[in-house]
C-alpha cells in the first residue's frame, strides 16, 4: 500500500481540487475570457493546494482542447505536465535558490528565451519569501514587464516576508483552510478507491489532527492504510495518529474547576503511567479549553460537538462550566499555554504541568518587584511586634513579608469613583434582581461565615456590568476582607448560585459608601468589633496573616 496518497490523488482538474472555491471560479472565468494576469502570488498555510493550483494554470494555459476553463488531460501539454517533463515549466525552490544569482541564471535570463515546445512558459517559484532583498530587486522588472508567453506563479506561507513592490505587481490570492466537513468526504472517497475499509472515527480524527491540510490529512490515511489492517478501526488509527485523549482533559479541567489540587496533580501523575505524551496532552488541554470559552461567550452545542467525549462526561461538562467564569477559563489557557515550552526541557516531565495545576487552584507566586532597586519599595527598619496568639506563640514578622500574592482572580480594588461615575447604576436593570436577592444572599454567607456577612452587608450595591458585580465600600480594609481569595469564591459562588448566573466581584472605595448604622450595631451586638480605617490601615495586613481563620477579632482578643 502506498504511503504517497497525496502524490497520488493530486487533483489534476479544477473541480478535483478540495475548498478554494472563489480562487477556482476566478482562474475559470480568466482562463474562458483569455485575459489571463501574467503574474499570480498564492498565499496561505501548508497542504492546502497552492502548489496544485499553480500546476493545474500551467497545464490549463498549455492545454490544446480547453473546455470551459478546465484542462482536457489527454493532448500532449497536458499529459507533459502530470507527468513532470514539461520543459516550458520550470518549478523553482526558492529556498535554495535564495541569492540573485540563481534568480539571474535561473529566471530571467531563461525567460527571455522563447517557449521550446507549448505555446507558453511558465514559472513557479515555491516558497518565494526565502529570496534575498537583492534577488527581489533583481527579479522586479522581469515580474512587471515580462516577455511574451511568459508566466509567474508565486507560492509562499510567509506573504508578509514579501516587498510590497513584489505583492503590488502579481494578482494575489489567499487560501483558506478546508472545511472539516469537505476534507471528510475526500478521505473518504479515496478510502474507498483504495478499497479499504475506513471507521468513520478514523476519518473524524485523521480530520482533527490535519487541522485542514489536505496534504497532511492524506499522508495520515497513507501511513494507517501501510498498516494493512481490514476494518481499520480507531485502535490501529491510534497507532499512526498523535495520541489524545480530551475525557482526561475535561477530567483535569473539572478537578481545576473544583480547585481540588490534590486530585489535579494525581490526573496529572496518571498521565505518566499511561505512557501519554504530556506535550499532547497540553495541547489538547488548550484546544479543550478555547471550545469551553467560545461556549462561554456563545452558548451553541456547535462549540462542543467535535470534544470527542464519552457521553456520560458530556452531560457532565455543563454542570463543570458553572463553577468558573469566562475570565477563569482564559486565566487557564493562558498558564498552559506558557507551560508548553517548558515541558521539553523540565527535568522532572510532569513538574511545569503540576505547577499549571497550583497555580491555578492557588493562584500565581510573588514575582521580584519591576524596576531597578531604588525604585522599589523599601522594607521596614524593624519588623513590627504583635501580640501573642492565643497559642502563646509569639510572632515577629515585617508587614512585606506577610503580604499574600493576589490570588487566582485579580480583585484589587479599583480608584474612587462615585455613583454618578457609574451610568449604568441607574440604566441597569439586573441591580434590582440582585437587591432583591440581597437578604437571601447575606444570609446564605452568614451560615458559612459569619463576621464575613457583616462584611458584606457594609457594602453598596453599585452596578452589574457583563458578569462583573461592582460594590462600594467606605474602608479598605473592608475591600481587602471581601477580596481574600477564600471569601470571594463563597461570596461569587452565593450570588450566582441565587440570581442564576454566573458573576465575578469588583469592589471600589469612596467615602460617600458610609458603613450602615444598623449593621455596625448589630455587630456590637455580637461582639465583633467594626475598626476604623486609620486602625485598619495599620493593623489589618499582618493580622489577618497572624490569626487566619478570623481577624474581625473582638476587643477582647
Amino acid at each position: 500500500m502506498s504511503n504517497t496518497l497525496y502524490r497520488k490523488y493530486r487533483p489534476q482538474s479544477f473541480t478535483e481540487v478540495v475548498g478554494q472555491d472563489h480562487i477556482k471560479q476566478v482562474i475559470q472565468n480568466e482562463l474562458k475570457s483569455g485575459s489571463m494576469p501574467h503574474a499570480f502570488l498564492f498565499s496561505g498555510p501548508r497542504g492546502i493546494g497552492k502548489t496544485t493550483m499553480a500546476r493545474l494554470i500551467a497545464k490549463s494555459i498549455n492545454c490544446e482542447n480547453l473546455k470551459e476553463g478546465e484542462p482536457c488531460n489527454v493532448c500532449e501539454a497536458c499529459q507533459a505536465v502530470m507527468a513532470g517533463k514539461a520543459l516550458d515549466v520550470i518549478e523553482i525552490d526558492a529556498a535554495s535558490h535564495t541569492g540573485v544569482d540563481n534568480v539571474r541564471e535561473n529566471i530571467i535570463d531563461n525567460s527571455r528565451v522563447a517557449p521550446s515546445h507549448f505555446k507558453n512558459k511558465v514559472f513557479i517559484i515555491d516558497e518565494v519569501h526565502m529570496l534575498s532583498i537583492s534577488a527581489f530587486n533583481a527579479l522586479l522588472k522581469t515580474l512587471e514587464e515580462p516577455p511574451a508567453n511568459t508566466y509567474f506563479i508565486l507560492a509562499t506561507t510567509e506573504s508578509h516576508k514579501l516587498p510590497e513592490t513584489i505583492i503590488s505587481r502579481c494578482q494575489r490570492f489567499d487560501f483558506k483552510k478546508v472545511p472539516a466537513n469537505k476534507l471528510a468526504e475526500r478521505l473518504t472517497m479515496i478510502s474507498q478507491k483504495e478499497k479499504a475499509n475506513v471507521n468513520e472515527d478514523v476519518i473524524k480524527k485523521i480530520v482533527h489532527h490535519s487541522e485542514g491540510a489536505v496534504r497532511d490529512s492524506e499522508s495520515l490515511l497513507g501511513q494507517i492504510l501501510s498498516l494493512d489492517e481490514d476494518p481499520v478501526t480507531l485502535e490501529v488509527a491510534e497507532l499512526v495518529i498523535p495520541h489524545s485523549d480530551l475525557n482526561l482533559a475535561y477530567k483535569l479541567f473539572d478537578e481545576l474547576a473544583s480547585k481540588n489540587a490534590s486530585e489535579g496533580i494525581a490526573t496529572i501523575n496518571s498521565l505518566i503511567d499511561q505512557g501519554i505524551d504530556l506535550n499532547n496532552f497540553d495541547s489538547d488541554m488548550v484546544e479543550f479549553l478555547r471550545k469551553l470559552m467560545l461556549y462561554k461567550v456563545n452558548h451553541k452545542l456547535e462549540n462542543l460537538e467535535y470534544m470527542e467525549l464519552d457521553k456520560e462526561n458530556y452531560d457532565q461538562l455543563q454542570n463543570s462550566l458553572e463553577k468558573v467564569s469566562g475570565h477563569q477559563i482564559m486565566d487557564m489557557i493562558e498558564i498552559f499555554i506558557k507551560k508548553g515550552p517548558e515541558l521539553k526541557t523540565a527535568e522532572i516531565p510532569q513538574l511545569p504541568l503540576e505547577l499549571a495545576v497550583v497555580e491555578i487552584c492557588f493562584g500565581a507566586p510573588p514575582s521580584a518587584p519591576a524596576g531597578p532597586p531604588s525604585e522599589q519599595p523599601q522594607q521596614p527598619q524593624a519588623p513590627t511586634k504583635l501580640p501573642r496568639s492565643p497559642k502563646g506563640e509569639g510572632m515577629e514578622r515585617s508587614r512585606a513579608e506577610l503580604k499574600s500574592p493576589p490570588p487566582f482572580k485579580s480583585t484589587q480594588p479599583i480608584p474612587k469613583k462615585k455613583d454618578e461615575d457609574h451610568p449604568k447604576a441607574v440604566k441597569c436593570d439586573e441591580i434590582d434582581d440582585i437587591k432583591k436577592a440581597w437578604p437571601d444572599v447575606v444570609k446564605a454567607i452568614r451560615e458559612s461565615n459569619h463576621s464575613l456577612a457583616l462584611t458584606v452587608q457594609l457594602s453598596h450595591l453599585i452596578c452589574i456590568e457583563g458578569e462583573t458585580l461592582t460594590l462600594g465600600l467606605k474602608y479598605k480594609f473592608h475591600s481587602d476582607r471581601i477580596c481574600e481569595a477564600e471569601n470571594l469564591e463563597i461570596i461569587e459562588k452565593i450570588i450566582s448560585d441565587k440570581i442564576k448566573r454566573p458573576v465575578r466581584l469588583q469592589c471600589i472605595l469612596g467615602d460617600e459608601y458610609d458603613v450602615n448604622a444598623d449593621v455596625i450595631k448589630a455587630a456590637k451586638s455580637d461582639n465583633i468589633e467594626v475598626p476604623t480605617d486609620e486602625e485598619a490601615e495599620n493593623v489589618w495586613d499582618l493580622a489577618k496573616n497572624t490569626y487566619g481563620t478570623d481577624v474581625m477579632k473582638s476587643s477582647e482578643t
